[in-house]
């Protein structure tokens, strides 16, 4: 009842001894309740009769013109178009070809909604129902390739064409619809509209760049202390200070043009670049970079300077000297830039083995970078205090050796603090060499100890990653000779299960990986996005729609991607066998056979990236397979499941419009490759592609 006509009703009323009140509160809850039951009734009409034009809709758009004539080309049910009450009797069957709509009121209210006009409907629910029934593939013909209810549905509301030129946004009617990217997928898109200035983090040019960066340090980590020893200037050694001086000097610029990670998310806006590079290695580009700067013009500017110890500036050209080196000391800061370096690398090692391998590499370059600067620093100690004319270890005959034997015979003493090895014939000379030998002698035994321990580490982790497999195998070889196999059967067997298990090795699923489960649901979709559509895009549809609607393409990967892992020989369909998912291969290779055993057969091979098989599932409910399709190698498939396809790409209705456009025009194709006795469930890409293309237009 409208709410006008209820506002006359008596309220409830409550009795409080002699007076009554008016409980206002549950007489408004009372006459929502009633009006809400009565809105759920009216929306559960309009649902069954939105069903309703959809199912005739489907027969006007998959029929022929028979269809707005009065004939339906499918088996139905009868039942009435009007009231329950009607005394029009239905049939007792209606077939496919001789049945008529009745005359009167049920045949003008059926008539109205298949000419779209605007004539009676009655009871939604006492409409025709159409219920096709499924055949063989082999003997389907025209009008039974129907499509699918949801692309039925949106190619009947694509009166006006949709733009395909990959706009991310159309008007349909007052509204503007949107196509929504993931944060990260806006950041990237932020960059590329940024004139391409802004490189992805992980890109392969920045990570070259940080490698190339890492080597620069690792020399001036060896170089820069060696300096104590006062070895002689090469071309070689002057070109690698240009070089470096340089490469750091240009990587303030690639800085300022490479995103960043925050808080697990990639950031590309440069302003925030800007202000990321000012809180972070601003300092240390500064700290380093204009000593760097200052001693390099200053050797311009005075080339003997080098030849100051000789007399050549004497005194204070020694002191100036000395300073400028001790500043360029602060290249070593960039050591900090070296941990992130690692992590890069680390990354780009998919193999645990190699992993393992990698962090033992890794511990035994500490261990060498460490005695080597505690090398330098003995070296520099002794030779401090025998400028100050203090005794120190140097006196012993050493300054007159050549700088190559001081710095190995000071390495050596550094490395037997580590070990218990025979040490050199140098000892300190005074206190502070005293007591400077003790700090390494303590450092050294933890030092030591957790370098030793970390490779022991992954010496045990790596032994135990290849236990189990090698008992298997054992426990397999003693199966054979116990059940006293033939050996040439024993030795496939092994060949095989080694092979298998190689392959085993390689593949890993995300539900293996407990620690994906942490990804937010955008990441989730974009990782199964880069791992299933790769495979994918060699159909002009899927790759159309990966410039139309990023979103939905991720969507799609994950929630309509399924992966199937089929062995050599292994069968995926037969003949007259119903469709179940339109597929792609990801690895392998496979066969299709139609009409085996007879004059026509007809095989095929079925190519990664070339190729994709059983599209109409995806637009039609009543495909059945032609043919055999089997694997000539271990293949894995992505498989599209089309309930799930449709449910994805129904929720972007400028997509759906574009799809369902498509839709029509495949099965037409389809219908005249039936017509032509050339129905297959195979695309060949080579063969097909220009078409299907055109499909999109």
């Amino acid at each position: 009842m409208p709410l006008q006509e209820r506002d006359v009703a008596a309220p409830l009323v409550m009795h409080n001894g002699d007076s009554e009140e008016v409980d206002l509160h549950q007489w408004m809850r009372h006459l929502l309740a009633e009006h809400r039951l009565s809105l759920e009734a009216k929306l559960l009409e309009l649902k069954e009769g939105q069903r309703y034009i959809t199912e005739l809709l489907t027969v006007n758009l998959n029929g022929d013109s028979s269809a707005r004539t009065g004939k339906l080309h499918k088996v139905v049910s009868w039942e009435t178009c009007g009231d329950k009450d009607s005394d029009v009797a239905p049939p007792a069957t209606a077939t496919v070809e001789d049945t008529e709509l009745t005359e009167g009121h049920n045949k003008d209210a059926c008539n109205s909604v298949l000419d779209n006009s605007d004539g009676p409907l009655h009871e939604p629910s006492m409409a025709w129902r159409v219920k096709p029934k499924p055949k063989r593939a082999s003997s389907l013909q025209g009008n039974d390739f129907a499509l699918r209810e949801v692309w039925a549905k949106h190619y009947s509301r694509s009166s006006n064409k949709v733009p395909l030129s990959g706009q991310t946004s159309e008007t349909m009617g007052s509204h503007t619809i949107k196509l929504a990217l993931s944060p990260s997928m806006e950041n990237v898109n932020k960059a590329k509209n940024a004139k391409g200035l802004i490189a992805y983090p992980a890109s392969k040019h920045r990570v070259a760049w940080d490698l190339f960066g890492g080597l620069l340090i690792l020399y001036d980590l060896f170089m820069i202390p060696l300096k104590v020893f006062e070895y002689p200037d090469t071309l070689f050694t002057d070109a690698m200070d240009w070089m470096t001086l340089l490469f750091w000097t240009l990587n303030v610029a690639a800085t300022l043009t490479v995103g960043f990670t925050r808080r697990g998310e990639t950031v590309m806006a440069p302003r925030e670049i800007f202000k990321n590079y000012l809180r972070t290695w601003c300092i240390v580009d500064v700290i380093t970079l204009v000593p760097d700067w200052a001693f390099t013009l200053v050797r311009i500017a005075t080339p003997n300077l080098e030849d100051a110890s000789s007399g050549g500036l004497g005194e204070e050209g020694v002191r100036l000297l000395r300073i400028l080196r001790l500043a360029r000391t602060a290249r070593l800061l960039r050591l900090l830039k070296l941990q992130k370096v690692m992590e890069k690398i680390s990354d780009y090692l998919d193999s645990e083995v190699a992993s393992i391998m990698a962090n033992i590499a890794k511990m035994i370059l500490l261990l060498l970078a460490l005695n080597h600067l505690i090398a330098c620093v003995w070296y520099a100690l002794s030779i401090a205090f025998h400028d100050a004319g203090v005794p120190a270890w140097v006196d012993s005959g050493m300054l007159t050796e050549p700088w190559d034997i001081r710095y190995v015979t000071s390495f050596h003493w550094s490395i037997t603090q580590f070990t218990p090895a025979s040490k050199p014939q140098i000892h300190p000379a005074n206190i502070v060499e005293q007591t400077f030998a003790i700090f390494v002698v303590v450092f050294a035994l933890v030092g030591f100890s957790y370098v030793v321990g970390s490779i022991l580490g992954s010496l045990a982790q790596l032994r135990s990653m290849t236990e189990q497999s090698a008992k298997d195998f054992w426990m397999m070889r003693r199966f054979l000779r116990r059940n006293h196999v033939p050996m040439e059967l024993a030795s496939r067997i092994q060949r095989f299960v080694e092979h298998a298990h190689s392959q085993q090795q390689k593949k890993m699923s995300i539900q293996e990986v407990k620690v994906l489960s942490l990804l937010s649901g955008g990441l989730m979709e974009e990782l199964q996005c880069a791992m299933n559509m790769p495979h994918m895009m060699l159909h002009p549809l899927f790759a159309f729609l990966n410039n139309f609607s990023v979103i939905t393409v991720q969507r799609l990967a994950k929630e309509a991607v399924q992966r199937f892992q089929l062995a050599r020989g292994d069968t995926q369909f037969l003949p007259n066998q119903e469709g179940s998912y339109l597929y792609f291969i990801a690895s392998g290779r496979m066969q299709y056979v139609r009409d085996a055993d007879t004059p026509n057969e007809r095989v095929e091979v079925v190519d990664k990236g070339e190729d994709w098989i059983g599209e109409p599932v995806i637009w039609t409910p009543f495909w059945i397979h032609v043919g055999q399709l089997t694997a000539v190698s271990e293949c894995d498939l992505c498989a599209v499941a089309p309930k799930a396809f449709g449910d994805i790409v129904a929720l972007v209705r400028p997509v759906a419009a574009i799809v369902a456009r498509y839709s029509q025009k495949f099965m037409l194709w389809v219908k005249d490759l039936d017509t032509k006795g050339e129905l297959t469930d195979v695309m060949q890409g080579e063969d097909v592609l220009d078409l299907i293309r055109s499909f999109l237009d």
